[in-house]
């Protein structure tokens, strides 16, 4: 299964409105000036999908996932609407060979969870919705495709991170690796 497509309806989400971008099978660029969306865009595109841990795990143990909550911050004024018709939502088209299309339909809800005794509630995009003939994933989850969201802060050459960060990389990583 692959990304083909992402859309946007005519209620915007931040800068995106009426706005359907193809993303190429091999190999899609994405280039502009600073604060016009290029970050977000690819975070939603992330937030789609996922590896579940019990298929495999990163060199840090964690899933192979991206959470849109976790890497721009939503702002309860601008981009979450309570009611499901003012919802500003976009689509993520996924294409499967000899299967036709998948469609996920995302928008921003509001989930509480509870830590200890206290209640948070926090923003999250949460792919709903499967419009398709055929179905691989629930109407509430996300497509199996492993995904990672790499930002700019989580590129930095290894030698300028946190010493900590080096540390636990150069044990996890194996002999053969470590060696390049």
């Amino acid at each position: 299964m692959k990304i083909k497509k992402i859309t946007f309806g005519e209620t915007p989400f931040r800068m995106f409105r009426n706005l359907g971008i193809e993303i190429a099978e091999r190999i899609t660029v994405i280039a502009g000036h600073n604060g016009i969306g290029k970050s977000t865009l690819l975070g939603l595109i992330a937030n789609g999908s996922e590896l579940k841990k019990s298929s495999g795990t990163t060199l840090f143990q964690k899933a192979f996932q991206a959470q849109l909550h976790e890497l721009f911050y939503l702002d309860r004024e601008k981009d979450y609407f309570p009611r499901r018709r003012d919802k500003p939502s976009f689509s993520l088209i996924y294409s499967c060979e000899d299967k036709g299309d998948l469609i996920k339909t995302c928008n921003v809800s509001e989930h509480k969870e509870k830590r200890g005794t206290n209640i948070y509630q926090r923003l999250k995009v949460v792919p709903r919705g499967v419009h398709s003939d055929w179905v691989e994933v629930g109407p509430s989850a996300k497509v199996t495709i492993p995904t990672l969201f790499l930002s700019m802060s989580r590129m930095l050459p290894i030698g300028e991170h946190q010493d900590n960060f080096n540390a636990e990389l150069l044990r996890r990583l194996s002999d053969e690796d470590r060696s390049l």
